[in-house]
């Protein structure tokens, strides 16, 4: 590698890829990305379903849990994030939702010009691989492959038709005009094969001769030249290596991983610096603070027919019969990342969105959501439906509890904190139970296995959440935009760069100052996307 760059982008993540890529892609401009983890053909980095053989593996994710949340009786919360090329969306659900349009515009009215539907939406039109007949809401020709889930099974079917039932309408596309309704998921998926930024926008194939791509590198902190961003300080194999940038530095390194740094450079909440004696650059109080995340929560059924996931895990007769049909066909469970359908909804018919998301996955845990490993599979037929509040309003934190880079950052989320989050989860299980309910879906249930039909009340509900519910993986708003003027918390301003420091700009999850989606990556990408555009706009580029 050199020792000079005109850009260093942190992180080749979700965001991180893009940036990159559209910053090199017909310019002159060097490009450094620089990424912590590896690349990787394991696979079940390939296999849609083999994300349950991957999140716990330190070799592709930062193994992250939370402190000891008070509103979960003091449940410490697993929350990975992907430690490789492609950052969280190699080891994702790989569900592409973009998101509410009125969430957007909300974004835009919260003091983020130019953040509104109508101006991302030429971005996520931009980022997109979609063959669909939509050419005003879709794209068709960018790089980052979306694939619907065609083939229906049984179990699919019946939610689909008890959702009916329930008297919500069929959506054949939740990312065009409206996200509302019910709609089979679409996927980051190519022939069954998952797809990453990493394959999307780094891959040999596309891949700019003028990016230069250095993995398995720590940034350790940023340097600064008085109030100025200048270069990052690495660890590449043991080895302390420096690089500098000629005219800006982006951090794309996530939710968790962008304050982290950020407080270890020494901008931050000076009384958190100086605990830890690290010099400060810029007094930013809101690095670090106002994280949010989905928490989920699941009713579980044991199923009248061997048609789940659970009869792959725990059948070798099963298990083979999905792989052969994954092989063959490029179809199938194995093809999905075991969720197949969502419900997007209101809570009350006075909003004028929804903020409920309720979905099917095709496995039953014993303990804890989200991972599916055997060990965790129920030892019966069984499948899932749950969901959560698509705007959550409880606010956590995320901040340094050591000047090593490799000390993990304390986590705080604060889950049901705020007393409406709770409410509205408790909503999510009732809909739940209430689409299980209908006839549609009756014959595929034997019985509710959790939280079980003796759980009726509010109160034993609450408790059931308040023990079982968990992250979707979904941080986001830890260094949040904002006008820094009314939003003494922000962090970057409208253009993604950094309150009181020049050349310095952040471009990933930790910019959102509100979940405007129920799944988030689509979103992530488009922010790089635009992000990029800023950049080139004000270097003469575009």
């Amino acid at each position: 590698m050199n020792n000079e760059y005109d850009f260093i982008v942190i992180g080749a993540g979700s965001a991180g890829a893009a940036v990159a890529y559209r910053l090199a892609t017909g310019t002159s401009l060097s490009v450094l990305l620089v990424e912590a983890g590896s690349s990787d053909n394991n696979l079940w980095l390939k296999v849609p379903l083999g994300v349950g053989k991957i999140l716990h593996n330190d070799k592709y994710v930062w193994k992250y849990h939370t402190e000891e949340e008070d509103a979960l009786n003091k449940r410490i919360i697993y929350s990975p994030r992907g430690k490789m090329i492609g950052g969280s969306s190699a080891v994702n659900g790989m569900v592409f939702v973009r998101g509410i349009p009125e969430l957007f515009d909300e974004w835009e009215y919260k003091g983020c010009p130019g953040w509104g539907y109508n101006d991302v939406l030429p971005y996520f039109k931009r980022l997109e691989k979609y063959k669909n007949h939509d050419t005003f809401y879709r794209g068709s020709h960018g790089p980052y492959n979306v694939t619907g889930i065609t083939k229906h099974d049984k179990l699919s079917e019946a939610f689909l038709t008890a959702c009916e039932q329930e008297g919500f309408s069929y959506n054949e596309d939740y990312n065009a005009a409206s996200p509302t309704g019910v709609s089979y998921l679409q996927l980051n998926t190519c022939n069954g094969i998952r797809v990453s930024t990493g394959i999307s926008y780094l891959s040999r194939k596309i891949k700019p001769d003028n990016l230069t791509i250095i993995s398995s590198a720590l940034v350790e902190k940023i340097l600064f030249d008085g109030d100025s961003a200048a270069g990052v300080d690495m660890l590449i194999n043991s080895r302390r290596v420096k690089a500098i940038a000629r005219k800006e530095i982006i951090i794309s390194a996530g939710a968790i991983k962008t304050p982290q740094l950020l407080e270890l450079s020494g901008v931050g909440n000076k009384e958190i610096l100086s605990k830890y004696g690290i010099p400060i650059v810029k007094h930013l109080p809101g690095v670090g603070e106002c994280l949010q995340d989905h928490l989920n929560i699941r009713v579980s059924y044991e199923c009248t027919k061997p048609i789940t996931i659970n009869d792959a895990l725990r059948s070798n007769w099963y298990g083979l019969k999905m792989g052969l049909r994954y092989l063959i066909f490029r179809d199938g469970l194995l093809a999905t990342p075991s969720a197949t359908i969502q419900l997007l909804t209101k809570s009350n018919d006075s909003l004028k969105y929804p903020d409920l998301k309720i979905q099917l996955v095709h496995l039953s845990e014993k303990g804890r959501f989200g991972v599916a490993s055997e060990s965790g599979i129920d030892s019966f037929s069984g499948f899932s439906i749950g969901g959560f509040p698509i705007t959550p309003l409880s606010r956590g934190t995320i901040h340094i509890c050591s000047n090593d880079p490799n000390i993990y950052p304390l986590i705080k989320p604060n889950y049901l904190s705020n007393p409406e989050d709770l409410r509205l989860t408790l909503l999510a299980l009732k809909l739940s139970r209430n689409i299980a309910s209908k006839s549609a879906l009756q014959k595929y249930i034997i019985r509710e296995v959790r939280p079980g039909q003796d759980i009726v009340s509010d109160k034993d509900i609450e408790s059931y959440i308040r023990d079982a519910a968990q992250t979707t993986y979904h941080s986001i708003g830890t260094c949040h935009m904002g006008d820094i003027n009314n939003d003494k918390l922000a962090v970057v301003d409208s253009k993604c760069k950094v309150y009181g420091i020049r050349r310095l700009r952040i471009i990933d999850a930790s910019i959102m100052p509100l979940l405007v989606s129920p799944n988030i990556n689509a979103a992530v990408v488009m922010i790089g996307e635009k992000g990029a555009d800023h950049i080139l706009s004000e270097h003469n580029y575009l």
